[in-house]
């Protein structure tokens, strides 16, 4: 019978699998997707279009993680892998022309098979070249506010062209004047003939919108004539309508004489507001700007300037985009505000204060040239289908997300990381082919990425491989798409073998244990017409069972490899044990015979209990059968008699009783020269014999739990006591002392005596009486004196 805690134990571990099992599959992306389609649009998920793919347990499915499937094999997988091919490369060190140097590479790229949710990443490089072509077009404002600044310009024009020509030697420039619509209320009269207001040193000219006067040329003569040439027109109101001019600068090109490939400036100079679209309806005017160029040939003049409105911030950006122009404001202090509003708003625009009568306007066009050729910022049209991210170390070695980079020189070189990532398939199908344009904002070099994002298996297209029409798998009644069958509409079922005349969701309801999951046979098997038939393994003796396959003989506990030990049989999952075993895995004994010594004894040795076969020791013991007790009482006692009688036919069992001795005695007892502990399990003992000799024996136990006892051969008998020798030794002594003492006193004496008469001399030399006037002195021969007599 299994313990309380033993059921409990096995329930929690039930409980706790099934939880695992419920948690993971809810988290595996690779659960849900049923075509090959549907698996490849899920990251790091593929598919195994082999048609008679060998399933191995629960995660043996067509669409699994990458890492997962080990099944299938390798002609039959289905995983797009990114396929990148650089199509057009010009080094940098060469160019198509002299005057065209090329600064980014390379220039075209394909990128196939990208996959929704991965990333690729692809490498692209921007040099800063030297002498890198420069366009610059002066589009001035010619009211007569900007009198002076013409003026101005005239004088200044030779130094602007040397201080450009000193950074790059490739530079050419164009003039463009601009003033406002001839319309009222923009202007006070639309004719030539003068008005109360005009001065007589800026004539009668007729005011206009936009006039093209110099395409880009090297020659700074003929830029002075045309700036000089130009006349100062008077307006009405304050604004002028140089977004009008600004735009056809950007947009018409052969005519403005802009080079394919080159740094294009345009300086956009004026000491007033703009106007927006929306304000050509005061003047009448409502349509609206259509973003073409619209030059007269022959005189270079705008010619919708009366029938479209003014041009709006969003067409002034995208135009600048799209032409790769970098829009210079020079405006006065007092505009300034608005400008730098628009320059928010305008891609490559930058905003320079001018200062009295464009004095500054050299110094102006250099730094911000500087500062645009110094940098490069990176931009793309990738929709919203792709996501593109970049990375670089700009010129130092920490790389970081970062599209643009600052304060380089010439010769630098920036390495870009380009990060493509698809982030979703879409529906309309010419979409997943885009061709991207990476390109620096402001110059007219582009990376062509011709990508494509890869949503379908070629094996579930007619013509593709691994697609099968009317296949034999499909019972000739449907087309066999990446190792799927897709049944006609009269049939149904994984290899349309059922009717479908039968709700093919019934069946499956038949092939599910309950409505709480949607796993069909337990995932371990397939439905066939609303009956499992459960999957087979590569090895034979492991079966699949059970109506919805939940059962199989090979799942249950091991231990070293063995199935419940080698002591029972997996049934769905559970061991039976054979008799004589129980536990989870069968490895638990019913009996303790396994817990008593080899050659008897008590059960683990008295210092511990048998459980499943195996003694559990009390804290102070160990050992196999608990045997290595240090603390334990010694049991020298117990194996005394067997020694006695064993080796020295003594003792209880004495050799006249050979049965008892037998009986009791039946461990190993061996003799040895000498005996001493040798392990630390093993305990000295000692007896005295009849003889009153030490018998000196170890016991222990061997590698195996059996008690052996190593007896020392001989005993340890005292020697016999030399009485004769003691005695005269004793009586030597004794007269050695008296000796010893008689001839201490006797140098003693001497010296007493020796230092009593020296002392004696010494007080007769300094005595002051002799013997005729002492009076203690008594003369032995003479008569005897009264003791009282005076003198």
């Amino acid at each position: 019978m299994y313990s309380l805690g033993w059921m409990l134990c096995a329930v929690c571990y039930v409980l706790f699998a099934y939880n695992t099992y419920a948690q993971g599959n809810a988290h595996d992306p690779c659960l849900s997707p049923t075509t090959c389609g549907e698996c490849i649009r899920v990251p790091n998920c593929v598919w195994c279009s082999h048609t008679m793919m060998s399933v191995q347990g629960n995660d043996s499915r067509r669409c699994q993680l990458r890492d997962l499937m080990t099944y299938c094999p390798l002609e039959s997988l289905v995983d797009p892998i990114p396929v990148e091919k650089i199509l057009v490369d010009i080094p940098m060190t060469r160019s198509l022309r002299i005057d065209e140097p090329t600064q980014l590479h390379p220039q075209r790229v394909s990128l196939t098979n990208l996959r929704q949710g991965l990333v690729h990443n692809i490498s692209m490089q921007f040099k800063v070249v030297k002498n890198y072509p420069a366009d610059l077009y002066y589009l001035m404002d010619v009211s007569h506010s900007m009198l002076d600044d013409k003026n101005n310009l005239v004088r200044l024009a030779g130094s602007l062209v040397e201080t450009m020509r000193n950074i790059t030697t490739a530079f050419k420039m164009g003039f463009g004047s601009f003033v406002d619509k001839n319309v009222i209320p923009f202007v006070e009269k639309t004719t030539a003939s003068c008005g109360p207001r005009s001065l007589p040193e800026i004539g009668c000219s007729v005011t206009y919108s936009f006039r093209h006067q110099l395409s880009m040329s090297a020659d700074v003569n003929e830029f002075t004539a045309s700036v000089n040439s130009t006349s100062i027109v008077t307006t009405f109101d304050v604004p002028e309508g140089g977004f009008d001019a600004l735009l056809q600068a950007m947009v018409c090109k052969d005519q403005i004489g802009w080079r394919e490939r080159s740094r294009r400036l345009i300086v956009f100079a004026t000491d007033a507001h703009s106007h927006l679209a929306g304000n050509g309806r005061l003047g009448g005017i409502i349509k609206p700007n259509d973003g073409l160029c619209h030059l007269d040939p022959e005189n270079n003049m705008y010619v919708e300037a009366l029938n479209q409105d003014y041009p709006s911030l969003g067409q002034i950006s995208r135009f600048a985009k799209d032409n790769d122009m970098n829009i210079i404001f020079a405006v006065t202090n007092d505009v300034a505000p608005s400008y730098l509003k628009f320059m928010e708003l305008v891609s490559g625009s930058s905003v320079a204060i001018l200062g009295p009568d464009s004095e500054n306007i050299v110094e102006l066009v250099r730094e911000t040239y500087e500062k645009i050729s110094s940098s490069v910022e990176m931009m793309d049209t990738a929709g919203p289908e792709v996501k593109v991210r970049y990375y670089t170390a700009c010129t130092g070695t920490l790389v970081q997300e970062n599209n643009k980079c600052g304060g380089l020189k010439v010769g630098d070189i920036v390495n870009f990381t380009i990060s493509i990532e698809a982030i979703e398939c879409p529906v309309n199908v010419s979409a997943r082919t885009p061709t991207i344009q990476i390109k620096p904002v402001g110059v007219n070099e582009v990376l062509t990425l011709d990508l494509e994002i890869v949503c379908d298996c070629g094996c579930e297209k007619p013509g593709g491989p691994g697609f099968v029409a009317n296949a034999t798998e499909c019972n000739s009644v449907g087309d066999l798409e990446c190792g799927v069958c897709d049944c006609d509409s009269l049939h149904s079922g994984s290899n349309c073998e059922c009717s479908a005349d039968v709700n093919i969701a019934d069946l499956e309801t038949n092939c599910k244990p309950d409505n709480s999951t949607n796993v069909l046979c337990s995932d371990r098997g397939n439905c066939f017409c609303g009956v499992c038939e459960c999957q087979k393994r590569p090895n034979p003796t492991e079966v699949i069972s059970g109506k919805y396959c939940e059962c199989d003989n090979f799942s249950c506990d091991r231990i070293d490899g063995n199935l419940c030990s080698g002591h029972g049989d997996c049934n769905c999952g559970q061991c039976l044990c054979y008799a004589g075993w129980q536990g989870s895995d069968c490895n638990c004994r019913t009996t303790n015979e396994t817990c008593i010594p080899i050659g008897g004894g008590d059960v683990c040795s008295g210092n511990g209990v048998c459980n499943c076969g195996s003694c559990q020791c009390s804290a102070n013991s160990n050992g196999r059968y608990c045997e290595d007790c240090p603390t334990c009482p010694s049991r020298c006692d117990e194996f005394t008699p067997c020694v006695q009688c064993k080796v020295f036919q003594t003792g209880p069992y004495s050799a006249d009783n050979e049965a008892a001795c037998n009986s009791e005695c039946t461990y190993s007892i061996i003799t040895q020269e000498t005996v001493q502990v040798e392990e630390t399990s093993e305990r000295e003992c000692s007896y005295e014999n009849e003889e009153k000799c030490t018998v000196k024996f170890v016991y222990g136990f061997d590698s195996n739990g059996a008690r052996r006892v190593r007896v020392q051969k001989e005993p340890i008998c005292p020697e016999p006591i030399p009485a004769l020798a003691i005695g005269l030794g004793l009586a030597g002594a004794l007269i050695a002392l008296l000796l010893f003492a008689l001839l201490c006193y006797r140098i003693a004496t001497y010296f007493y005596d020796k230092r009593e008469y020296a002392r004696f001399l010494n007080e007769k030399k300094n005595a002051k009486w002799n013997t005729d006037n002492n009076p203690l002195y008594v003369n032995p021969t003479g008569t005897f004196r009264n003791p009282t007599y005076k003198l």
